[in-house]
């Protein structure tokens, strides 16, 4: 069937998508689908890429939790502080039931405690 041409033309898509639209402000009501097909790739990377884009540019998307917890824990492991904290708050603002985990997230990660987030 030639499944790899059509990853290869699936990921040239994508990023024509997104030079269009950095901020991916029109792919608010499908933004779960996009990160889904990234999640079907195994390309954490490109999910926490997204993930915070969508952060930091104070986008309205509603992101599913579980590619927040993806895109936190990519970050995590790299020790990016502002990611990590962006992400923890927004992520306390949406889920309210794990805005005090969240909380310790936050605190670990401005303190540079990366050895103790790891183990989480």
């Amino acid at each position: 069937m030639g499944g790899a041409s059509y990853h290869e033309e699936a990921v040239r898509a994508f990023k024509k998508l997104e030079e269009l639209d950095p901020t991916l402000g029109f792919l608010k009501e499908d933004i779960n689908n996009y990160l889904l097909v990234y999640a079907i790739w195994k390309d954490n990377t490109k999910i926490a890429d997204i993930v915070w884009r969508v952060v930091s540019g104070g986008g309205g998307h509603e992101i599913q939790l579980s590619y927040f917890k993806t895109a936190l824990g990519y970050f995590i492991q790299k020790e990016k502080k502002d990611e990590v904290m962006g992400i923890a708050r927004k992520m306390s603002g949406m889920f309210p039931q794990h805005a005090e985990d969240l909380g310790v997230y936050i605190d670990l990660a401005e303190k540079g405690k990366w050895n103790i987030l790891k183990k989480l």
